[in-house]
């Protein structure tokens, strides 16, 4: 966990602003899966709400991607709408549809125990991992902030994918510094939701199966689309791979 640190607290100084202009914006590549795997760089991003952003911008996110999850709910999407990303499909999944409309704007901790306890959280969830597994080219995950609903989806994501869990909670804690210190990410809430997952589920593959209705190929269409064998020499440069 010490280098898991340094490597955070190196990121936050070289990545903060992002280079694309959107709040939140990063890859998620990069991440060890083994001494060998690795998450590929350039098709996995995650950001907040790509709002409030100009043309150029616009077209610089949808050179990168071709398909955009939103995992806002409606009334989010009336008050925010996304820009125009040309040539870009959307996708639409609200996670919280229905859940207590409390947990969205006022509870986050009650937010991530229905990432667990709601049995229509959980199957949104699971609707937007096979998408995900589906879909073609470069994918945007994102909700409100790129925080809570998008931290929790990208985490058991990268899980799936078999990125360790210190490195896991590296990316959940990276929004921190990416959002600039507002609306921060709370450490606890993460693990403390895993383990209510081990509790509930046995582990983190019975939740993805049992919890989130993902069958075999899901799983297998989404490693094989996302994780990628390393050449010898890039090894040394991929997040974790001497963790």
């Amino acid at each position: 966990m010490d280098k898991i640190g340094a490597l955070m607290d190196q990121w936050a100084g070289e990545c903060s602003p992002n280079d694309i202009g959107v709040l939140n914006f990063r890859d998620v590549g990069g991440y060890a899966v083994s001494a060998t795997n690795a998450v590929e760089v350039g098709l996995l991003y995650r950001s907040a709400a790509p709002v409030g952003i100009d043309k150029g911008t616009a077209r610089t996110l949808a050179g990168r991607i071709s398909t955009r999850i939103d995992l806002r709910s409606t009334l989010e999407k009336m008050l925010d709408p996304v820009a125009e990303l040309p040539g870009v499909m959307t996708a639409s999944v609200d996670v919280m549809k229905d859940a207590p409309a409390s947990l969205l704007f006022f509870e986050s901790s009650g937010m991530y125990e229905s990432f667990v306890g709601n049995g229509s959280v959980r199957a949104a969830l699971g609707d937007a991992l096979k998408l995900i597994a589906r879909s073609r080219g470069g994918v945007l995950i994102h909700c409100s902030k790129g925080r809570d609903r998008t931290g929790w989806l990208v985490a058991v994501l990268l899980r799936i994918l078999g990125v360790s869990e210190e490195l896991v909670e590296f990316d959940y804690m990276a929004s921190n510094a990416f959002l600039g210190g507002e609306d921060r990410c709370r450490r606890e809430d993460l693990r403390k939701t895993f383990r209510v997952v081990n509790r509930e589920f046995g582990t983190v593959d019975g939740y993805v199966h049992n919890g989130l209705g993902l069958d075999r190929s899901d799983v297998s269409s989404l490693r094989s689309r996302f994780v990628v064998e390393l050449e010898d020499w890039f090894r040394p440069a991929v997040v974790g791979s001497g963790v």
